[in-house]
């Protein structure tokens, strides 16, 4: 399955393709903007017919889970999201005047619901906000020798601001802080309707692997697997098409995004990247009720330097680094491909979630030394709630009775298995371009405890064994067996 390409490519047809691949990059936007053109007048000739105030479809926020049990079924894993229940106007409603940002004008007074779902939400006159914020703290302890030390870390902390305007778009904005550095980690404006074709326009989840795609609040393990962790970025800029339909048994989403990931970086040659997913029995109310299968694929052009660049664990232990200095560096400049399939399935207390990834990095350049650059990665994993409560797709666990610390009962109680294989193809270890380990495989084992809708705890060990022994300084890494603990609270 892996091998060494030495095709070779004349300027001419380099410059062939460069031409062809604007032409089709102008082509796709072109299109793109045109359909959204058509949406957008859909859009409004059905709302100038409708009444102003109504809102038959619940808004889906982006990274928030279901906090009630009267919340209803999740959504799409491409949104990376959940349904949040929406307030009735005439309930519970305070008044306070309309001013108008322009003419500074108050003619007239809105209904607006203010309550708590994982933040604060205001709603009225078709206008939702919710300012909400998560946090994740970690403790790691290391049994073997990594080139990490045992520590305490903020894993995460964001602020989130998310809702919609005139029940027609939808907006989120989470920066992210990491340590004394502040960063976006998304930020984007969609259409909230028609269901079957959204548009979203940011810096966002690509529609990509299901673990990916899934919120870093529902994931049942500390961190993800090797592979997603190595491979796919978090999140990207660019333009998405995604929707449900034929009774939400399908779900889509495709997009143009510029390939670089979360810094932000400007790419002239796109990332086209696309992902469906198919429930077959979906309201069969029999045991494969919950069964999804999925797929997902991409392509680009990459350029990097990748000199002294690892692939990492998910406890960051360095497992394979990128060799090369400032005369020789080592430069990756070729296709970028990448493929997948994965299924999930939930059963009451159960729910079984499998994925294969493969990547096709093509040609790796050091000097005179060259190798062709492939992987391939898998994982299965399973959970099972202890005490009876019901696992939802893309929802957090709501326990039954809250957690009390007096008396230590209470609580949602979750154990969960993983084992996954990441193997890379050696050829860049024999020519010298690498150093590492080309194949990391292992176990992950974990209790989850909700104590209630908004705090959690995750207890994992993980066990990796390295084919090859990983030379740090003096010391050889020769796999990973870590504990790690988090606290996470969504408010």
């Amino acid at each position: 399955m892996f091998g060494y390409s030495g095709v070779q490519r004349s300027p001419f047809a380099f410059q062939t393709l460069r031409v062809l691949s604007i032409l089709k990059i102008a082509l796709i936007f072109m299109k793109l903007f045109f359909f959204l053109a058509i949406l957008l007048t859909k859009i409004s000739c059905v709302y100038a017919q409708a009444d102003a105030g109504t809102f038959d479809e619940p808004y889906v926020s982006p990274e928030a889970g279901l906090s009630s049990a009267n919340a209803s079924a999740p959504s799409s894993p491409i949104s990376d999201s959940s349904v949040q229940k929406q307030p009735a106007a005439d309930e519970g409603a305070f008044y306070e005047p309309y001013e108008s940002p322009e003419l500074g004008l108050s003619k007239s007074k809105l209904p607006i619901k203010a309550y708590f779902d994982q933040g604060i939400w205001f709603a009225g006159g078709g206008n939702t906000l919710r300012v909400g914020g998560d946090i994740q703290i970690d403790g790691r302890e290391y049994f073997q020798y990594s080139n990490q030390p045992p520590n305490f870390r903020i894993r995460r902390a964001r602020m989130i601001f998310e809702g919609t305007l005139q029940n027609t778009f939808g907006f989120f904005v989470a920066p992210l802080f990491i340590r004394d550095v502040v960063i976006m980690h998304q930020v984007f404006i969609e259409t909230v309707r028609p269901l079957y074709a959204k548009w979203r326009f940011g810096l966002f989840k690509e529609p990509f692997s299901l673990e990916s795609t899934r919120s870093d609040l529902l994931v049942d393990f500390n961190e993800r697997s090797i592979g997603i962790i190595n491979f796919l970025q978090t999140a990207d800029v660019g333009i998405m098409l995604f929707g449900t339909f034929w009774k939400k048994k399908i779900e889509y989403g495709v997009g143009v995004f510029n390939g670089r990931g979360i810094l932000l970086e400007n790419n002239s040659k796109k990332e086209y990247i696309g992902r469906v997913v198919y429930a077959p029995f979906l309201g069969s109310k029999g045991i494969l009720d919950q069964f999804y299968i999925g797929a997902s694929a991409s392509t680009s052009h990459q350029y990097d330097n990748l000199t002294d660049l690892p692939f990492v664990t998910g406890a960051d232990t360095i497992f394979w680094l990128w060799t090369g200095d400032g005369e020789t560096p080592t430069i990756w400049n070729d296709v970028r491909n990448r493929w997948g399939a994965d299924f999930e399935w939930y059963y009451g207390s159960f729910a079984c979630r499998a994925e294969y990834l493969g990547v096709d990095w093509g040609t790796i350049k050091q000097g005179c030394r060259e190798a062709h650059f492939s992987a391939e990665h898998g994982y299965i994993e399973v959970t099972y709630i202890l005490t009876g409560e019901k696992k939802v797709r893309n929802a957090f666990v709501i326990p039954k009775h809250n957690f009390n610390l007096c008396t230590l009962r209470g609580g949602a109680w979750e154990i969960a298995g993983r084992y996954q294989v990441l193997v890379l193809d050696p050829a860049s270890l024999h020519k010298g371009i690498a150093r590492g380990s080309s194949e990391v495989k292992g176990f992950t084992l974990g209790l989850n405890i909700y104590f209630n809708p908004y705090v959690l705890s995750r207890l994992n060990w993980e066990y990796l064994h390295f084919n090859n022994k990983v030379r740090w300084h003096e010391h050889w890494i020769k796999g990973e067996s870590v504990f790690i603990a988090r606290i996470q609270a969504v408010f």
